[in-house]
């Protein structure tokens, strides 16, 4: 990556998506559909997305979450959204 590359991604903010566990969804393609669709939202309004699933490990998810900007909750049978 280019100095210039990398000092635009650094300037633009990151925004931590949480996902299911897609690959345990009744529908893993529809599931990953929607997280890159997720992602490729926030990309085109300026952000950085991290993608962080129920596996993650503790340690990396709280260093993304030290290091975020923003969070986007997606919903699911587990949020109400009311």
């Amino acid at each position: 990556m280019s100095d210039i590359a990398a000092s635009e991604s650094s300037s633009r903010p990151r925004i931590l998506v949480t996902t299911a566990d897609v690959a345990r969804s009744a529908n893993p393609a529809l599931g990953r559909q929607k997280v890159e669709l997720y992602a490729a939202a926030i990309r085109r309004h300026g952000g950085e997305p991290v993608v962080v699933d129920p596996a993650i490990v503790a340690v990396e998810l709280n260093q993304h979450l030290a290091e975020m900007d923003g969070l986007f909750l997606t919903g699911g049978a587990d949020i109400d959204p009311a």
